[in-house]
């Protein structure tokens, strides 16, 4: 029964979180990622990418082609600048994780939370060496 509550809490809170209108643009945009990444818990393989907003407070990143895709929960990250439409991800050794998507209109951008793999990551290496940032361009 427990589990029947959650899934329909979860499945209202999803329902919700897509039908509140927003001001955030609507960005809908196509990257080629050239290796495996992870958004939150979800590994996701190198290859074409669309990013879709869903709301202010959520993003889809699929693959047609890998067959691939989550939707991540975001916040609005502000810059000193206007910046172009792109990827940017936090390199640690060979893993790549998905940290900001910037649609190019503007100085407002979508900031993912880090996931728990990539703050052990950070732990572990005692802030001795910091992550590396590696842009990818939309178009």
């Amino acid at each position: 029964m427990k589990s029947n509550r959650f899934a329909t809490l979860s499945l209202l809170a999803l329902a919700l979180l897509v039908s509140v209108p927003s001001t955030f643009a609507q960005i809908k945009a196509k990257a080629n990622v050239p290796f495996d990444f992870k958004v939150g818990k979800k590994a996701l393989p190198a290859g074409r990418y669309e990013v879709a907003s869903v709301s202010a407070s959520a993003v889809s990143i699929t693959s047609r082609d890998a067959h691939a895709g989550v939707l991540s929960i975001v916040r609005t990250e502000y810059a000193n600048k206007n910046q172009s439409p792109k990827l940017v991800f936090h390199k640690y050794n060979d893993q790549y994780f998905l940290a900001q998507i910037w649609d190019g209109s503007g100085d407002a951008g979508m900031q993912l939370p880090e996931s728990k793999l990539e703050k052990e990551l950070q732990a572990s290496n005692h802030g001795a060496i910091a992550a590396e940032e590696i842009v990818v361009a939309l178009n």
